[in-house]
């Protein structure tokens, strides 16, 4: 089923693969019933094809149904809207509702997809579980990821089933005219609701935010330093409701039935009721999903005294899941949470053998090796880097945690019926929250807590998995010895680990020079990796996260040289960011008539950090060999108009017979003095000046550069760039134009005689 799905997700589907896959199912479903008399291996082959076929109709049917949803034909316009909130949830800045059983008169039109509604008014009477209201606001596609590294924010709604995006600025736009809830649900939100108050009421911040993301699953409330410590030290998956916390409460349940002597199918039915409720309560979310269906399968194949085979279990548990929500297999939360326990299960006895007797904390160790071990590749692949102190912060913070865990449950309970008990729990929860914080700051100010790791490529995880179970059957058997391991596995091992390091980093070509127009919305981000493995970055746009994000996914950790055009927020506030998170080895930029905060600031973290820096003009060179990099501009003395724009660093980079020229934000004054001083303009790629501004990309400028290729760094604004004008002068003259909001990064590859460019949304 899982290969059916992966098929249909990687390779696509379309309504004639789809219709040919249903062919074959019919014809392989006769031939099955005609031998179903035999058994033989015929038979099973067509009953794994039969499924596999099911995945890829089950998928595809699911997602033509999304293609041809009928809300696109109100995306983008502004409508009246009904629908009902079946979910509720604060945040730093607002509330956020999800809407569904949605109604759009004007269009005629109904949908049972969800869409996410940002209420930013802060109003006094929020909306509820179950109100029916009536929204007028214009419903977008959230974004698609647009560089390379980058996360897509419409594909992570979709594997949710929300389809579009909704936002409310005024209390005007929105109306309740009726209510439509289930009761029990409804219940079960308004304890939801109660429980926060009490959270709130008894415990100072941030410990009650820990607390609603322990015991609720809310998370967005949470403090982002706490969050990124936890996920420093690799104790992120303690602050979400996951099998860990509901083991932890089926514990409690059999304990208390073993106590009171229930028989085991009272204690099946607590569990599904209590752990049910709990599921609903947290907000459904996948980890403790999984938990949920397995505990219920593991007490109910006892009661049926049947034996437990976990790998049987959680294939069922999956299959389940994935029958509900086939998206849910290509989530972090899926793969993590099934990643951890089928690792756990596995290795967990044969590292715990072969650990020294006085590290044998109750498998606590070797659940945790076990875990980092096998959760090491999907870690890598979505986070970019790993704990090295995983194991050391589980052993010193998990018993804590639990501690928090069972006395905030305890907590809930006493605090209903005696509320000076209460206050003493709380107390000492508050005293256990300020002592974990401390040992998580700890940690991350006295150690080196992460390793930032490149992307690994999708075969590099899958010959990764098979090392690892082909060693541990090894290791396994009875008979094994260092000295006995044979030629035969020591070629395998060889072979894996020659084809992991292969498939990482053999196949890229030294010999070309990459340039990344980042699409960092209306802003400037480019970036040149050069075939000699030095790194130079012109500009980073306003904040740096989607440069930020691009190196941490390839494992680098330095940039060697950082050109800054001119100090505007659009160009060099990403900066500062990435002084602070790379090694940095040289800054250059232009002089200016005046300094601005933004250059005082990034000059002081400089010099704070001892990184080389200096100002550039035009005759100055840089050598970064192969590339050569010619400063044209500016030129002294200085313009007056516009001094930050029409000052810019303007750069020719030079490989062999390609030319780049980048252009910063100069305007018509600023391209006249270049024009006029007869500068060496012709390149065949021109980074076009202020966004493709009307004030920039005069007529004779553009005549001297000669460009095949422009590339408008562009987003969305109100200033009206790129100016159709604009576009029309290049477009006279043949010239190929880009933009980055029409077309995502745009990625320049060249050996130094040809080159070719992809956009990142094709």
């Amino acid at each position: 089923m899982i290969s059916g799905l992966v098929c249909a997700y990687y390779v696509g589907t379309n309504s004639e693969i789809l219709l040919l896959s249903k062919i074959l199912v019919v014809f392989l479903f006769f031939i099955f019933v005609i031998l179903a008399h035999r058994r033989s291996v015929k038979l099973k082959i067509i009953g794994w094809l039969l499924i596999f076929l099911m995945g890829i109709i089950y998928l595809g049917s699911i997602e033509l149904a999304w293609q041809d949803e009928a809300l696109e034909e109100v995306v983008g316009e502004r409508v009246e809207i009904e629908g009902r909130i079946v979910e509720v949830e604060e945040t730093y800045q607002g509330m956020r509702y999800l809407l569904t059983d949605l109604q759009v008169a004007e269009f005629d039109l109904t949908s049972q997809q969800k869409v996410l509604l940002f209420d930013w008014t802060a109003a006094e009477e929020q909306l509820n579980y179950g109100d029916l209201v009536k929204v007028n606001t214009e419903l977008e596609l959230a974004p698609r990821k647009r560089n390379p590294g980058g996360f897509s924010y419409q594909n992570y709604l979709k594997r949710n089933g929300i389809y579009a995006l909704g936002h409310i600025n005024s209390s005007s736009q929105v109306k309740r005219i009726g209510r439509r809830a289930n009761f029990f649900l409804e219940q079960v939100f308004n304890l939801r609701v109660k429980i926060t108050q009490l959270l709130d009421s008894h415990f100072s911040n941030p410990n009650n935010y820990i607390l609603q993301a322990l015991l609720l699953g809310n998370k967005s409330l949470l403090p982002p330093e706490v969050e990124n410590d936890f996920r420093e030290v690799g104790l992120s998956h303690l602050l979400v409701i996951s099998g860990f916390h509901i083991g932890l409460l089926s514990y409690i349940i059999y304990f208390i039935c073993q106590k009171l002597k229930l028989s085991e199918k009272i204690t099946l039915i607590l569990n599904l009721l209590v752990l049910g409720s709990y599921l609903l309560l947290t907000g459904w979310q996948l980890p403790a999903l999984r938990a949920v269906i397995l505990i219920s399968l593991v007490l109910w194949g006892k009661l049926l005294n049947r034996k437990i085979d976990i790998y049987n279990l959680l294939a069922g548990v999956a299959l389940i899941i994935l029958l509900i929500n086939p998206w849910s297999l290509f989530t972090v939360s899926f793969q993590l949470s099934f990643g951890a326990v089928i690792a756990i299960s596995y290795l967990t006895p044969l590292i715990s053998s072969k650990l020294p007797f006085f590290l044998k904390v109750n498998n606590l160790l070797a659940a945790s090796i076990a875990a980092q071990i096998g959760l090491l590749p999907i870690l890598v692949y979505y986070f970019n880097q790993i704990s090295v102190i995983s194991v050391l912060a589980n052993l010193l913070l998990t018993p804590l945690i639990t501690s928090i865990l069972w006395l905030g449950l305890f907590f809930l309970v006493v605090v209903v019926i005696w509320s000076t008990g209460g206050i003493i729990v709380a107390s000492l929860i508050e005293v256990l929250l300020d002592l974990s914080q401390i040992l998580v700051g700890l940690l991350v100010d006295n150690l080196w807590t992460t390793v930032s790791i490149g992307r690994p490529a999708l075969i590099t995880v899958v010959i990764y998995y098979f090392l690892i179970y082909y060693l541990a059957k090894c290791l396994k058997s009875t008979s094994f010895s260092i000295e006995r391991f044979g030629n035969k596995r020591k070629l395998i091992v060889s072979l894996s680990l020659i084809l992991i390091l292969l498939f990482q980093f053999g196949f890229n070509n030294h010999q070309q020079l990459k340039i990344i127009f980042f699409d960092v919305g209306q802003g400037d981000a480019i970036y040149l990796s050069l075939p000699t493995g030095k790194r130079i970055l012109v500009d980073a746009g306003e904040e740096g996260i989607e440069i930020k994000n691009y190196l941490r996914s390839r494992g680098i950790r330095s940039l060697d040289l950082i050109l800054i055009s001119h100090f505007h927020w659009d160009h060099a506030g990403g900066v500062k960011p990435l002084i602070k998170n790379f090694a940095i080895d040289q800054v250059f930029y232009p002089p200016n008539i005046q300094k601005n905060e933004l250059e005082i600031r990034v000059r002081e973290k400089l010099e704070r950090n001892k990184i080389k820096h200096a100002q550039l003009v035009a005759g100055d060179e840089i050598r970064a060999l192969p590339l050569e990099v010619e400063v044209l501009g500016p030129t002294f003395p200085l313009l007056e108009e516009s001094e930050a724009n029409n000052n810019s660093l303007v750069l020719k980079a030079i490989y062999n017979q390609f030319e780049l020229l980048l252009t910063g934000d100069i305007e018509k004054e600023a391209e006249r003095r270049l024009v006029k001083q007869g500068a060496d303009l012709e390149s065949l790629v021109l980074k076009v000046a202020h966004h493709g501004s009307i004030s920039s990309s005069i007529e004779e400028f553009i005549e001297q550069v000669k460009p095949e290729l422009a590339v408008i760094q562009v987003g969305d604004n109100n200033y009206g760039h790129p100016h159709p004008t604009v576009i029309e002068r290049f477009e006279e003259r043949g010239t190929k134009v880009l933009r980055n909001d029409q077309d995502g990064a745009i990625i320049i590859k060249t050996d130094g005689q040809r080159y070719n460019y992809q956009t990142f949304l094709d």
